[in-house]
């Protein structure tokens, strides 16, 4: 549907036209979700030349189609060239747009995960606590973006082997989607599946307890919104069920 959607779109509008480039970057994240990321890879290149013919290189939608593009290099493994226009497009979304913008911040969080995938693991995290602190204070401690950094930073905490500084964040993330979403949300869960592997590899048997107890109740209904859409449904069974297998695994 979006191939023929897309078809209709360039023979009507033309190849550069905003909804023609609107249904180039819809297939294309289709095909990422599927792994082919240089057919994506094409389709928001020949996205971004018509933003930039129609919008100019410095405005939003430019640069969010930029983006879409560094990630798919990214996703090939190319690296460099992903970094380079991430870089660009940070440093034009600094000059052309708010600074309250949450685009901006996505594209700070995306530069410091391809720092990361590179071995720059300092300049990731400088990249990521300073995210953190601008996000914070423009956005809340709560927002989507700031949870973004702190799982990002978590993350990239773990990959310097300090477990411990990875673990704070790593709550933070599950106490805040707990105070936001509720016990039982997604969102949560994937917190808990973060941290419950870290504790188990530091053998932290009595804390792992504890939280099998306060999450007991939520494990097994903890998808039951998403039952209307089977495919998702069934990913997120298999997710909770390996989640479970997990937390049955703390009581050996």
């Amino acid at each position: 549907l979006l191939r023929s959607a897309l078809a209709v779109r360039v023979n009507i509008f033309g190849k550069c036209h905003e909804k023609s480039c609107d249904a180039m970057e819809a297939l294309g994240k289709v095909l990422q979700t599927k792994s082919m990321h240089s057919e994506a890879a094409t389709l928001f290149e020949d996205s971004l030349m018509g933003r930039l013919l129609k919008n100019g290189s410095e405005s939003l939608e430019t640069l969010m189609s930029r983006n879409l593009l560094a990630l798919s290099l990214q996703y090939q493994g190319r690296l460099y060239e992903a970094e380079k226009l991430l870089r660009k497009i940070v440093q034009m979304g600094e000059t052309v747009i708010e600074r309250k913008s949450e685009s901006l911040y996505v594209w700070k969080n995306n530069l410091a995960i391809c720092l990361q995938k590179q071995g720059d693991i300092n300049g990731a995290e400088s990249l990521l606590r300073k995210g953190l602190l601008e996000s914070e204070q423009y956005f809340g401690p709560l927002s989507t973006c700031t949870l973004k950094f702190v799982r990002s930073l978590a993350r990239c905490l773990l990959l310097q082997k300090r477990p411990i500084a990875a673990e704070a964040f790593f709550r933070r993330e599950l106490n805040a989607n707990q105070t936001v979403y509720g016990k039982s949300h997604k969102r949560t869960m994937e917190c808990l599946h973060s941290l419950v592997p870290l504790l188990k590899s530091q053998n932290r048997i009595q804390v792992l307890k504890d939280l099998q107890a306060k999450f007991a109740e939520n494990t097994n209904s903890a998808f039951t919104s998403v039952d209307n859409n089977f495919n998702e449904a069934h990913q997120d069974r298999e997710w909770i069920t390996g989640l479970n297998l997990q937390m049955a695994a703390i009581q050996v």
